[in-house]
């Protein structure tokens, strides 16, 4: 009884609540049909890419801002056909209706095209498909033609080898080659023997397997146009599914010759004409397809077996009369996202398995409040590299959902909750007397300081303090300063903004000028996680090194030289919280990268063992530690012994030894606290 009380008392630390929401804005100034969009995938230029009716290209920030500068035409003037972002550099390819292939390049830092008129010209590009590595990219156009290029960093296109075939081209996958070593990701820009082979397929369901050295090979013919092709990498086939609601796996023979394993006949209401509008590999072998029906097909192939997800669950009818007609999965959130036919968009999570090795199917998944993106059909969805942003694409617009945490803090007398990413109310604990805070900024952070509030949207931050009127009344809120504020990890502290931005924590006025930052060896890494509690602040570097201070003073006092966590079997750092004291920092982390076995989870995040929230995978490990600073030791306490996975953490605020901690099931249940 007296955790769950420090549970609510140690908001005074400044730690949110769990509940988080997506919040959609329009993207401003698209102005003309929706052709195609996506998002850029390099960490340089992060930017959505629309292309739209009448010959252009434009790009927008998370907020929905045009950036005019950007934006991509060309004479004579042609439409777009559609778009492709490279995996690994900032390259976004761009097939026009009459046959020319452009290159746009953000490397100079200011944009740039090229194009080749020759290859297609006065035939329509159809296809575009990046190599896995980036290093090639395969065109197709309406006449059958095939074509496989090397792109510089400047963005100039060279031509490896051509394939002719009849047909207009519809569909290309790569077959997904094993890792590479550095050195040889290095080689393949060079050699053309290193790519791995891709498939393609025209209008008829004629399907060839194709390579850089020239080969091509005519593998089966359908008879029928296909609606989608993916590669199943873990089994190594050819999955295919036709317009005619035909669903067909292939393995291709050490000897080239493609044997059919597995063929069935979808049913899907509406038969044939309605067909599948949209597909996406969830996990293990599932792939998920919408037929503008009110539920999720989904087919596991590596068991043969299928099962549903329902648009109108049991418990609510917010989707009532909606069908899927879109659909994108996040696989490191685990979430799979559904547009439907009235704008809105259906969210579930994948829950973690209760019994380790239990198959996947309609109960592992867990629906989530719905939200409202778009007045008309959404034709698209589309995640970003980032695990918070979803781009959603009707006819006529576009909106980015931009995922954040709704806060709820404490600090002195006042109390901040959160209602939407536009909507606060401040209440002060004692008098019970409110006040209501509204911004046009969607709000991505906040933070309370006495009768001051921070929010912050990774582009901009506010500053709003409490006015109370003389002898009592009403308090209001006023609005004191805005600054721009690159960064998604921002603390307050008196009158002063800590903000971690290009690799540095600096420390800024409330008007955002910088007056100091705060020092980090080179060997330690970049500062990427901060929490400040009373006048303690502590910051957790990309190589794992957690450093304290007490910032009460003008100078920082240093409480740590810098520790590194080394704590054995533990992941990525994602979440530190000190206590008032400086003398404990507790901190949760992701699951490790390698799990008992030699199971590889995928390689450690870049720059060592802590990522900030936009890099975190969504994934939590069972293990709460707290380094105690006197002592210079880790402890450890595993929740999952319970069945329990830890998802916040805060400090009493006048006990220096009493953490809460809310938890929620290993597999997906209410949120308890322990």
């Amino acid at each position: 009884d007296r955790l769950l009380k420090a549970a609510v008392k140690a908001q005074a630390c400044g730690s949110p609540a769990m509940a988080k929401i997506f919040t959609p804005v329009k993207c401003k100034g698209v102005g003309s049909r929706v052709i195609a969009s996506a998002w850029g995938q390099h960490a340089s230029f992060t930017a959505l890419a629309v292309a739209r009716e009448g010959g252009t290209v434009s790009f927008f920030q998370e907020e929905g801002d045009l950036i005019e500068a950007r934006t991509v035409s060309k004479y004579p003037t042609s439409e777009v056909v559609t778009i492709a972002w490279c995996p690994s550099k900032p390259v976004l390819a761009i097939a026009w209706a009459d046959g020319t292939l452009s290159i746009w390049t953000d490397a100079s830092g200011t944009g740039s095209t090229n194009d080749d008129r020759e290859v297609h010209w006065g035939k329509a590009v159809t296809v575009l498909q990046w190599s896995p590595d980036g290093s090639r990219l395969m065109s197709g156009d309406s006449s059958g033609r095939v074509s496989v290029w090397k792109v510089d960093p400047t963005g100039r296109l060279s031509t490896v080898c051509t394939h002719q075939r009849s047909g207009a081209i519809t569909h290309c996958v790569y077959k997904t080659a094993k890792a590479k070593s550095a050195a040889a990701s290095l080689a393949s820009n060079f050699s053309v023997a290193d790519q791995p082979p891709f498939y393609f397929a025209n209008d008829g369901g004629a399907i060839c397997i194709a390579d850089d050295m020239g080969h091509c090979n005519d593998m089966v013919s359908l008879g029928m146009p296909l609606a989608a092709m993916l590669f199943y990498k873990d089994k190594e086939r050819l999955v295919v599914l036709t317009r005619a609601l035909v669903l067909a796996q292939y393995k291709v023979e050490p000897s080239g010759k493609m044997t059919q394993v597995m063929k069935v006949k979808l049913s899907v209401a509406g038969g044939s004409e309605a067909g599948v509008s949209g597909c996406a590999w969830l996990t293990d072998g599932h792939l998920a397809t919408v037929s503008a029906e009110a539920i999720v097909r989904v087919w596991d192939l590596a068991n043969e077996d299928n099962y549903v997800l329902q648009l109108n669950d049991e418990t609510s009818n917010a989707l009532l009369n909606e069908r899927a007609i879109s659909i994108a999965f996040h696989p490191a959130k685990k979430m799979l996202a559904v547009g439907t036919s009235g704008g809105k968009i259906a969210l579930w999570t994948l829950q973690a398995a209760r019994v380790p090795g239990a198959p996947v199917d309609d109960a592992s998944w867990r629906m989530q409040p719905p939200l409202t993106a778009l007045d008309g059909p959404i034709r698209a969805l589309h995640w970003s590299p980032s695990t918070h942003l979803l781009a959603a694409a009707s006819a006529e617009a576009v909106a980015v959902c931009a995922q954040s945490t709704l806060a709820r803090l404490v600090s002195g007398e006042w109390a901040l909750v959160q209602l939407t990413a536009f909507a606060f109310v401040l209440e002060h604990v004692t008098s019970g007397a409110s006040a209501q805070l509204a911004t046009s900024m969607r709000t991505r952070g906040a933070d309370l300081w006495g009768s001051r509030v921070l929010l912050w949207n990774g582009n901009n931050a506010e500053v709003h303090e409490i006015s109370t009127p003389a002898g009592g009344g009403v308090p209001t809120m006023e609005l004191t300063s805005r600054f721009h504020a690159p960064s998604l990890t921002l603390a307050l502290h008196k009158d002063s903004v800590y903000m971690i931005s290009d690799g540095r924590l600096n420390v800024s006025s409330l008007k955002g000028v910088v007056r100091s930052t705060m020092p980090f060896l080179e060997a330690e890494g970049p500062p990427l996680l901060i929490h400040i509690n009373r006048s303690i602040l502590a910051a957790m570097t990309g190589k794992g090194v957690l450093r304290v201070w007490d910032i009460s003073r003008n100078e920082p006092k240093q409480h740590t030289a810098g520790r590194v966590f080394d704590s054995p079997g533990a992941g990525a750092v994602t979440s530190i919280r000190t206590n008032g004291f400086g003398s404990a920092v507790s901190i949760l982390t992701q699951p490790p990268a390698d799990l008992p076995g030699g199971v590889k989870r995928g390689a450690p995040p870049a720059g060592g063992l802590a990522v900030s929230g936009a890099l975190a995978s969504g994934e939590r490990a069972p293990v709460l530690y707290v380094y105690q600073l006197d002592s210079d030791t880790f402890d450890a306490y595993d929740f999952g012994l319970h069945g329990a996975l830890p998802v916040e953490h805060a400090w009493d605020a006048t006990d220096a030894k009493l953490l809460g901690v809310l938890t929620e099931q290993s597999g997906g249940g209410p949120l308890a606290t322990d």
